[in-house]
């Protein structure tokens, strides 16, 4: 299976000039999150098994990606006595070297740095995986916990204090909340040490204006990480994908985003009549008023429907013998950045 990896994403990434302390204290810290601080320092909420598991899983994919079995030399030989034993060497011990592996000339430092961030790119998809397989199996083993402690506690005659239950039910919480923990601190450990990433929803992706990523981007991560709007959070991914790709037609995925979650809101809200036609018949069930309440205001509507028909439609068809339309760079900035701020506002009235 071909995994999506950050390095592939930005190949010609230039975030940094050298490899210098301040970089291999960031590196050092990033990997110190995705190793420790998410698996919750081995706290009990998370087998070292499952954490384990996780680091290889990542390991594995981007070795692959690179074209190589491992990221540096894990098994050794031993000779004893008796023979000659393989040995490995731990997890952290693997990520530890990778970090500390030092840029040829060849490599440069951009690609070097591109090639660790895939690595926590890749830790973090895992750890979506494990919560995902937590999640699905909580309801019954905190149901099966729940009848054990009753079992428990009417077999003992005291009351006793450690009871699976209660434990699940804290674990629970430290596990819901320790990937945005670990989320948040990477992106600001990016932002102090100016460099222009940010991590979201799976993806690291590079940042062009902090002002906007604070006041637009981080406001739509964040409300489109909700399952319900996964398809959303694909469009624009994409749309940022190609447009720090330096290929045209970005604006095109993320107006996409945009119709989808016009549709779904549509839906959601019994607006839907079933004949809709396109992006604009949707938009008429937004502004249509139902016992005397709209969805968006007439003057909304109006703004919406241009989005489409001027600025997404004319990509969406063939241009004949006419020039093919193009937006400029700074185009393309405003279209993503509007259809992202039209996304949050109209999911902040369901």
């Amino acid at each position: 299976m071909i995994t999506e990896v950050f390095y592939r994403r930005y190949p010609n990434l230039q975030v940094i000039g050298i490899v210098d302390q301040r970089v291999r204290a960031f590196v050092f810290q990033a990997f110190r999150l995705i190793t420790h601080d998410l698996w919750l320092n081995g706290e009990g909420a998370i087998r070292y098994e499952e954490r384990n598991k996780a680091l290889q899983a990542a390991h594995d994919r981007l070795a692959l990606e690179l074209g190589t079995n491992e990221l540096v030399k894990r098994h050794f030989a031993i000779r004893n006595v008796p023979g000659r034993t393989v040995g490995s060497k731990a997890w952290d011990t693997v990520y530890t070297e990778f970090m500390n592996i030092h840029p040829s000339q060849q490599q440069g430092p951009n690609n070097w740095l591109a090639e660790r961030l895939s690595l926590v790119e890749q830790v973090l998809a895992s750890f979506a995986d494990f919560k995902r397989d937590y999640d699905e199996s909580y309801e019954r083993r905190l149901h099966a916990a729940v009848l054990s402690d009753k079992k428990v506690q009417e077999e003992r005659a005291i009351y006793i204090d450690i009871l699976e239950a209660p434990v699940l039910r804290v674990d629970r919480v430290k596990v819901d909340h320790v990937l945005q923990q670990t989320v948040d601190e990477l992106n600001e450990r990016f932002s102090i040490n100016r460099i222009p990433l940010e991590y979201h929803n799976g993806l690291i992706q590079a940042v062009h204006n902090p002002l906007l990523s604070q006041h637009v981007s981080k406001p739509f991560w964040a409300i489109v990480s909700d399952p319900m709007w996964k398809n959303v959070d694909t469009d624009m991914k994409k749309a940022l994908d190609t447009r720090d790709a330096g290929l045209p037609d970005a604006h095109f995925a993320a107006l996409k985003a945009l119709e989808s979650v016009v549709k779904i809101i549509s839906d959601a809200k019994g607006r839907s009549i079933g004949t809709e036609n396109g992006a604009a018949a949707y938009v008429s069930n937004l502004v249509r008023q139902i016992d005397g309440v709209r969805f968006i205001d007439v003057w909304e509507s109006d703004m919406l429907v241009n989005l489409f028909s001027k600025v997404r439609n004319p990509f969406g068809h063939g241009s004949g013998n006419k020039p093919m339309p193009l937006l400029s760079a700074q185009q393309t900035d405003w279209a993503i950045n509007e259809a992202m701020n039209w996304i949050v506002s109209l999911i902040k009235r369901m």
